[in-house]
């Protein structure tokens, strides 16, 4: 399972413990968590990357290797709401390419959506990105990219989920939704790719784990 770090509330601490965290799995409204379609998972283990905030006086690059993996407690059935995803090859390019992202992020009034939305995005490499708006350099490294159309990005409450891309009758995690400009309000800027985990970049790591 992957998990954007930082939207566990990780501290320059570290101090996020994998008891205080439950897998939610096959349902789709939060709102109701004891619909019988929801399979809860405890975590067994939990692996935070190493370099994640590890430069905790300067901060930059702070969302750089912002990806965690836990293993849940058990085995979880699959059926057509739970489902595996395979992993990119270490040298996939998420230049240019479209991907889907799925998550209950805020709504324009500032609110949790109870179902799921969808979106389809472009994204485009860390470089491009940064050359784009120079904002992006105290939060982006080489090992993530962006994401987004003008009016559709994945905001606060999406972070951790996927950017995932369907191919060869397969669907590949590409990314993880990890950090979004926001505008003076705290508000996400709409205007802006949100920046994403480039889960090729890892493929070493999490196979390891």
């Amino acid at each position: 399972l992957f998990l954007a770090a930082h939207c566990m509330h990780i501290t320059e601490t570290r101090t996020i413990r994998k008891e205080s965290i439950t897998a939610m799995l096959g349902g789709l409204n939060i709102s109701n968590l004891n619909d019988k379609r929801w399979i809860r998972r405890e975590i067994s283990k939990m692996h935070l990357h190493p370099d994640f905030y590890s430069d905790t006086e300067s901060m930059l690059k702070r969302y750089d290797a912002d990806i965690a993996v836990l293993k849940l407690s058990s085995e979880v059935p699959r059926n057509s709401l739970t489902r595996v995803i395979c992993l990119p090859s270490a040298t996939s390019s998420v230049d240019g390419i479209y991907g889907s992202v799925v998550g209950h992020g805020h709504n324009e009034m500032g609110q949790l959506e109870e179902i799921p939305k969808f979106i389809s995005i472009s994204s485009i490499s860390w470089q491009k990105c940064i050359f784009k708006d120079e904002r992006y350099v105290n939060y982006l490294s080489n090992r993530g990219f962006c994401a987004g159309e003008i009016g559709k990005i994945p905001c606060m409450g999406d972070s951790g989920g996927g950017f995932y891309v369907y191919f060869n009758d397969q669907w590949h995690i590409y990314g993880i939704v990890s950090a979004a400009l926001q505008h003076d309000s705290g508000q996400c800027d709409e205007t802006k790719r949100t920046i994403f985990t480039n889960v090729a970049n890892f493929v070493d790591w999490v196979k390891e784990k």
